[in-house]
């Protein structure tokens, strides 16, 4: 029955002005209750019958299901007092921001949701500073007010008028559904409808909003109908390449969410398309298409050409046995729904060949490879997550090295600058003085605290990357007992003394073990690293003693030793003097020596994959 509404609806959409069209997105901190507030508003437009128990309706993936985040961006179109309203609800992790980036230019009004106990958080500062840029209409929205008090409440509202400039906002709870119909009405009234965009002729101009790889049906697509109007079985042309790829509109439809077939998307509607194509590499996020041949290569979205993903964790994704072929065709389908990811063949002394995957963050990486082995039943081993540096020989030239073997070794470099990034921490007063120790011992620059009503602070620093992606968010939480919310965006890379850590088995250069490391840390990083190789059986015990070094440009600056195995030669002597004894000895001490210079020490490679995973 719901369908059938559904179907009559947009059959009398076609007919309808832009007017009656809203585009909007909602943004908002971690678990302030976007995807809670979306279902609430399917659900008052009766475009879902009832509340999914396995969790938001809008987030489908297993992986979403299983966290308890949303990761990928998810388009519901609804009927609300004769108008058509197409929901964006988006990512709410710094590591996901990119979907942000992406749902932005194609909507007209954002929803600021604000958790009336938690207040403004790091991540609200960025998305309504990023919502300010595209020209959003942005329509505040406190949520949960059914648990927080007024004086909370109270101190919110302050909260946004004096950061914001907000002078009143809607008070709702999405989990019981109070006043939610305000937030329908005000979308209506204060979001602006879509832009009309002139075209010449029966030009019609889509914009890629989302893709992703369907086994049956090719690529399919989540557009934007920019101009014109999109029919079942056009043709379109890509705007980068109009000449070599030839784009057709097999199936086109509505998102409620799930797809609803129809014949035509007007001017300013947002839908899916299937295309039927089967190579991945052909049509990605941010692309435009028109039913015309154009030489205009300036066709993608305006707010991803200025935006485009820039990886800031780096790490190598290889096959497990002979998975080779499966674990390429994976990846590949799953980077096509993942723009922001960055993929180049890589080759391991140890692991074989594998690719070299770039992230956004370290979150980013561990649902990626939870994704792989979900949906495409791809199981990998992924390496410790490392950064990129830019070498700057005495030459003036700029080398990008990513890993030990890509450094200079012959030479000193003139220079090496290291990834920063600018980090925003809310938290409370009385965590000011351990952030600050903490910030400091991270290497780390603080430049700015601002005060809440609430009693919190919100402070701003800038801190090597390297640094943020091992365990400083976890420190962070839990010097501030879990309250504190963390948020940053890559800068400037800045100098640094960065060093090349060689590490030597036996004498004898391992260099799947090797890192790059500040100087400050090069000796603990090291220290911990041979005692795991030591305690962990990852080299088993020889006949001769076997020395674990690591070593800057020769030096040795740590060193763990594998003790020989010891066979009591002198058991078969009883009673005499001692002679024949050391003579025994003599000669096992000279074997020893012997078997030391020639011997060859056995590595166990599984033990050396799982520590290059855990380094």
């Amino acid at each position: 029955m719901i369908y059938k509404m559904i179907v009559q609806f947009y059959k009398r959409a076609y007919s309808q002005s832009l007017d009656r069209l809203r585009n909007f997105c909602i943004i908002a901190h971690v678990d302030h209750g976007k995807s809670t507030l979306a279902d609430r508003l399917l659900l008052l437009t009766r475009t879902i019958t009832k509340l999914s128990k396995d969790g938001p309706s809008l987030d489908t993936l297993p992986v979403e299901r299983a966290r308890g985040i949303t990761v990928k961006t998810q388009t519901a179109t609804m009927q609300w007092r004769e108008y058509q309203l197409t929901l964006m609800d988006t990512p709410g992790h710094v590591d996901f921001q990119l979907e942000v980036v992406r749902v932005a230019g194609c909507c007209e009004g954002a929803l600021l949701l604000i958790d009336a106990q938690q207040g403004i958080q790091a991540q609200t500062v960025r998305n309504y500073e990023r919502s300010c840029r595209v020209g959003h209409v942005i329509v505040p929205v406190l949520n949960k007010v059914d648990v927080a008090s007024e004086e909370q409440i109270a101190n919110v509202e302050r909260d946004l008028r004096t950061k914001f400039g907000f002078e009143e906002c809607l008070k709702v709870s999405a989990r019981t559904g109070y006043n939610c119909e305000s937030i329908l009405d005000a979308i209506i009234a204060k979001i602006p409808p879509p832009c009309i965009q002139k075209s010449t002729g029966n030009s019609t101009r889509l914009t890629v909003i989302d893709s992703h790889y369907d086994t049956f049906h090719g690529i399919i697509c989540t557009v934007k109908v920019d101009s014109g109007v999109l029919r079942k079985g056009m043709s379109f042309y890509h705007g980068q390449h109009c000449t070599q790829i030839q784009v057709n509109a097999t199936q086109i439809g509505i998102l409620t969410p799930g797809h609803v077939p129809c014949e035509e998307l007007h001017q300013g509607m947002i839908g899916y398309m299937f295309t039927g194509l089967k190579l991945t590499r052909m049509l990605r996020p941010g692309d435009c298409l028109s039913n015309e041949k154009s030489s205009d290569t300036d066709l993608r979205l305006p707010v991803i050409n200025d935006n485009k993903p820039k990886q800031t964790v780096f790490a190598g994704f290889f096959p497990k046995g002979d998975d080779y072929n499966n674990l390429k065709k994976a990846l590949q389908r799953l980077s096509l729904n993942d723009p922001a990811v960055s993929m180049e063949p890589s080759q391991s002394a140890v692991l074989g060949a594998g690719w070299r995957l770039g992230f956004l963050g370290t979150l980013h990486m561990a649902v990626f490879k939870e994704r792989l082995k979900m949906e495409f039943e791809a199981d990998c081993l992924v390496c410790h997550p490392t950064v990129n540096y830019c070498v700057i020989l005495k030459d003036g030239t700029f080398k990008q090295v990513k890993t030990f073997e890509d450094f200079p070794s012959d030479i000193n470099p003139k220079q090496v600058l290291e990834p920063w990034c600018r980090v925003t921490v809310r938290s409370r007063e009385q965590d000011i003085g351990p952030l600050g120790v903490l910030v400091k011992e991270t290497r780390g620059e603080c430049f700015f605290v601002d005060n809440y009503k609430d009693n919190s602070v919100m402070v701003k620093f800038e801190m090597p990357l390297e640094e943020l992606i091992g365990d400083f968010q976890e420190r962070v939480l839990s010097l501030s007992q879990g309250y504190a919310s963390l948020d940053y965006e890559p800068m400037e890379d800045k100098p640094s003394d960065i060093v090349p850590v060689q590490v030597l088995i036996n004498g004898e250069p391992a260099d799947m073990l090797s890192f790059l490391a500040h100087s400050t840390r090069a000796r603990s990083r090291a220290s911990v690293l041979l005692k795991r190789l030591k305690e962990e059986n990852v080299i088993q015990r020889h006949q001769f003693s076997i020395a674990l070094q690591a070593s800057i440009r020769g030096k040795i600056i740590a060193r763990e030793t594998i003790t020989a195995h010891r066979k009591d030669v002198t058991q078969k002597c009883y009673g005499g003097d001692g002679t024949r004894k050391k003579k025994l000895l003599e000669q096992q001490k000279l074997g020893k020596a012997k078997l030391k210079s020639i011997g060859r020490v056995e590595i166990n490679p599984d033990a050396i994959s799982a520590l290059v995973s855990k380094r």
